[in-house]
């Protein structure tokens, strides 16, 4: 499935949700997966029905709406981290591309799990 794929053609929703969501501008899988569950109940003639549904159609799907946002942290408490990342990418150039792609994925789960590094 592809993120810029129109809502209509992928996912099974009412005419009056599909409108809703459209009317705000909410036109693709991608722009709906990026939203809250919040944010979506301020949009014109979109309520908890609509957002029942809208999540039962992404379900069977396989995806699902954007948690709620956490708080973020300052710059100069994650730019320790940023830095480290980088020094690694940069370390794997010599790699072949396969290689590369598979210590940048072990990487990613290592920074992702913590992110105070």
């Amino acid at each position: 499935m592809n993120p810029h794929d129109p809502i209509g053609s992928m996912l099974t929703l009412s005419m009056r949700c599909r409108q809703a969501l459209e009317a705000a501008g909410i036109a693709t899988i991608g722009n709906v997966i990026a939203m809250r569950p919040e944010d979506l109940l301020k949009v014109n003639n979109f309520g908890r029905r609509s957002l029942k549904e809208l999540v039962g159609a992404l379900d069977a799907r396989g995806l699902k709406l954007a948690e709620t946002q956490v708080p973020l942290r300052p710059l100069r408490e994650v730019m320790p981290a940023m830095d480290a990342w980088a020094a690694c990418v940069d370390a794997l150039q010599p790699l072949a591309p396969a290689e590369r792609k598979r210590v940048l994925a072990t990487l990613a789960v290592f920074f992702g799990a913590r992110g105070d590094r």
